[in-house]
């Protein structure tokens, strides 16, 4: 492999030829029956795809890169593979092993080295695909952060397992940073996990296309989070309110005891910015979330939460759910555009297809006019996993979901995990369009 005494003496390469295609910052090149993309999003943040050269892209991503910013980046070539560099990542592959390596190009010190590859063929979910595997050679003594938020108490997930399944209380998310100075996002949305033995760590996914993860250098892992950052878009900045004491419990019974609560926080001079209204304000669960207030405990709305706002300088947070009891309104629109999943749920209400953009529109119809119009602050979007019955723990989670069949994205089993993302990002962009001089807090 090309090693930095001989970078004077390699090839150099316009990427036409005999070297790797270069489209824009992607380069591509066939080996071993695999065509690898080596794409850069910066100067620090790459991706990795390898995929059998016979197969296709099917799944949609989520990853957006920076459009059209060129990336700095060299091409070197020798008989034994490709280096490709930047000012702060040096990307290796090794036609031997077929792997590819991670070096710091001003110190030549090693970052990370994958291991072994595999791509299985499959069928999952009525539909053909490839069950994955990539592992890494790992320090002992290296920290690995990151991954979401899980029960577990564990902070540091070396010599660990970690199901990356969205769940009630797991918040999966495949972002793990090292203490050697990088992060990797491993790109699939079907049921994964993370395994460390001590000297390996891996990523193994049920339903892919390809292998596909970015590596990010970071000095720091603040850097490594800011890297992660630039593939996924910056952390919205929340509205000042959110910053300050907050009121919650499991729910109350009518805006007369919600804003008695507020004014008893008053009368004793305890701080208070913020209170959360839960569930059942809409009434009985055949009226399940209908994006409506109960006329008789929560009647004229906008009055209320106008006086929440005056008389007690309080802001409100609502929750709202993904899943619509059958005497509402939006159950039967949902209904007619065929958006409800048939799995069954705790309560009686079915979930709606937050993938069909038809359904997103009937959802953010009502909304609108039923609970944002009437001035409510904030949102608490519950249920996002989304919660199908008995899908308090993460197989079984897992188990119910893949039973809901078809998004209109395709099986659920390869988009297990991105429900509330993609329902997420529509509703904040609508709030954005809809009230221009506010930030949205979801």
């Amino acid at each position: 492999m090309i090693r930095r005494a001989s970078l004077l003496a390699a090839l150099f390469f316009a990427c036409v030829g005999c070297g790797p295609s270069r489209d824009g910052n992607t380069f591509r090149f066939d080996d071993r029956g695999m065509t690898c993309c080596v794409e850069f999003c910066s100067e620090r943040a790459v991706r990795i795809l390898v995929r059998p050269d016979t197969a296709r892209l099917v799944t949609r991503r989520l990853v957006t890169v920076p459009a059209d910013v060129p990336v700095a980046v060299r091409c070197l070539s020798d008989k034994d593979g490709y280096l490709f560099r930047t000012s702060r990542l040096e990307v290796r592959y090794d036609r031997a092993s077929g792997r590819f390596s991670f070096f710091d190009p001003a110190s030549e010190r090693p970052l990370l080295e994958e291991d072994a590859r595999t791509l299985v063929a499959d069928t999952v979910g009525g539909e053909a695909c490839l069950a994955i595997e990539q592992s890494f050679r790992t320090s002992p003594d290296e920290s690995l952060y990151g991954l979401g938020q899980y029960q577990t108490g564990r902070v540091d997930h070396k010599r660990d397992t970690v199901l990356l399944l969205q769940a009630n209380k797991e918040i999966a998310n495949p972002f793990l940073v090292s203490s050697r100075g990088y992060g990797i996002l491993w790109d699939n949305y079907s049921s994964s996990e993370f395994r460390d033995c001590g000297e390996r760590f891996a990523f193994v996914s049920e339903v892919a296309d390809a292998v596909d993860y970015w590596f990010v250098r970071g000095d720091s892992p603040a850097d490594c989070v800011r890297g992660y950052r630039e593939l996924t878009g910056a952390a919205s900045l929340p509205p000042k309110w959110v910053f300050g004491f907050w009121q919650s419990r499991e729910r109350y019974k009518s805006f007369d005891e919600l804003e008695s609560v507020a004014q008893e926080f008053r009368r004793r001079r305890i701080p208070l910015d913020v209170i959360v209204q839960d569930w059942e304000y809409w009434g009985d669960r055949p009226h399940w979330n209908s994006l409506r207030w109960d006329s008789l405990r929560f009647p004229d709305p906008a009055a209320r939460i106008a006086r929440l706002h005056d008389s007690c300088a309080v802001r409100l947070m609502l929750s709202v759910w993904p899943g619509f009891g059958p005497r509402t309104e939006v159950y039967r629109e949902l209904e007619q555009v065929g958006a409800l999943f048939d799995e069954r749920t705790w309560a009686g209400y079915k979930v709606f297809d937050a993938f069909d953009p038809a359904a997103r529109a009937v959802f953010w119809r009502h909304f609108s006019r039923g609970l944002l119009a009437a001035g409510v602050d904030g949102w608490w979007m519950d249920a996002t996993e989304p919660s199908f019955r008995e899908g308090f723990t993460q197989r079984r989670q897992e188990e119910r979901s893949k039973s809901a069949g078809q998004t209109a994205w395709g099986p659920f089993h390869r988009y297990l995990n991105v429900y509330s993302l993609v329902w997420m990002s529509d509703l904040c962009g609508r709030l954005r369009d809809a009230q221009p001089d506010r930030r949205p807090f979801l």
